[in-house]
Parts: C-alpha cells; structure tokens; sequence
C-alpha cells in the first residue's frame, strides 16, 4: 500500500470508530470515552478458535429488546425510510451510500446490519483495504473475535496480498470474522463479490439458538455455509 492508500484507509478508519462509538441514550446506553486508534491491522488469513470471556452487548448506545420508539427516539443518524419492523438510517456522507437497518419482533430489537450499498471500487484492493478498516473498528470497540474463517477456493492468490481484492473480485476469497457475545447475540462481518457489486457488511444478531461450534449464521443475508476451517 503506498503513503496516500495509508492515509486513505486511517481516514476510513477514524470516520467508521466514531460510527462505532454512536451516542449517548438514557436508561439503556453507555459512552465512554474511546481510546486512541491504532493503525488498522491486517486480520490473520487463517481460522482462529481463540475465546475472550464473552463481554455485554451494546452497538451505537442500544442493546438487543430495545423497542423501535427507542430507536426512533435516540438514533441521530438520517432517517432514510420505515418498512414494517424495519428501521433505516442513512450514515454520513461519504464515497459510497451506507445503510443502518434496525429488526423488530414483536417491538423489540433483534438484529443490525450496517452495509455498504452499491459498492464498487476501480481498484479491487480498495475494497481488501475497507475490510481491514472495518475489522480493526471492531476489533477496537470489541475485541479479539471468536472466530476468523476467510474462505478460499483455489487458493490462487492466497499467498499474494497485494491481489486479495483480485481474488474477492474472481470469489475465490470471501472474508469472514465473527464476535460473539452474552445473551446469545452473534456479530459477523463479511466482504465478498456477488453480482455486479461488492458486499461489505457486518450483522449483530440475536440467535434464536445457543452459538454452534460450526460457525455457521443463523438469518444473515448471503449467508454461506459453515466456515471451512483451511490450514496455512
């Protein structure tokens, strides 16, 4: 990555922790003060099984069972639209249109996805570069993961890191990192190609099951099967 890719992605980094950091909501909402950045770091391109003691969940001052006039009531970002149980909010402008959604059953909280809409760069190794950004804020906010299980098929590109983003772009790579928290609540960030567009997102969820070993997702969108664990 040259010097401008590096100021690049620290911007990104910055802006997307203080999205991260959210705000500051009565009777269920916390905001302390956040430490320093570091640089983003590279995730291991290997599955990692390695637990930290599962920690509270909380994302932008909410909690999971929130109700949608909570959300209506405290969320700053721009409201975009309502669509029966779902919630949307537009994040500040940037290069590309990032979306909010909030899911309700039966009014209460049980699902966020943050996504990327639309998403395409020139430069396939821009988008391996917002990945990295992505996964180092939450690594921040969150953080070790419980599991990291990027997925290859041929491996052609693996040991290559200056064309991950080709390898995303021809889907032999698809990024694939998961948190995990009390109360069954599971947060998962991906980064494939599908169609004519990149997918980056990542989804805070509460399971209707306990954690499976397997990693698999339960009601993510696009979700693939259970991560293969892949050796070096």
């Amino acid at each position: 990555m040259d010097w401008k890719g590096m100021i690049f992605s620290m911007r990104r980094f910055l802006m997307i922790s203080g999205l991260l950091a959210g705000l500051s909501a009565p009777a269920f909402a916390q905001n302390p003060a956040a430490p320093a950045a570091p640089a983003p770091a590279v995730p291991s391109l290997t599955p990692s099984t390695e637990r930290t003691p599962l920690r509270d969940f909380m994302f932008r001052g909410f909690v999971m069972g929130v109700g949608k006039e909570d959300v209506l009531k405290y969320e700053k970002l721009a409201f975009y639209k309502e669509e029966g149980n779902k919630l949307f909010y537009l994040s500040k402008p940037d290069y590309f249109r990032r979306l909010f959604e909030y899911d309700f059953r039966s009014n209460k909280l049980w699902r966020i996805q943050y996504s990327y809409v639309e998403y395409t760069y020139p430069n396939a190794q821009s988008i391996v570069n917002d990945y990295y950004a992505e996964y180092a804020a939450l690594k921040q906010a969150y953080g070790e993961p419980a599991l990291e299980a990027p997925q290859w098929k041929n491996k052609k590109y693996y040991d290559y890191p200056e064309f991950w983003g080709r390898a995303l772009l021809s889907k032999d790579l698809r990024f694939y990192t998961e948190w995990r928290f009390k109360g069954n609540v599971r947060l998962v960030l991906e980064c494939y190609f599908d169609g004519m567009f990149y997918q980056l997102y990542y989804t805070f969820e509460k399971m209707e099951n306990a954690p499976q070993t397997s990693g698999g997702i339960l009601n993510l969108p696009g979700a693939p099967a259970a991560p293969q664990k892949m050796k070096p």
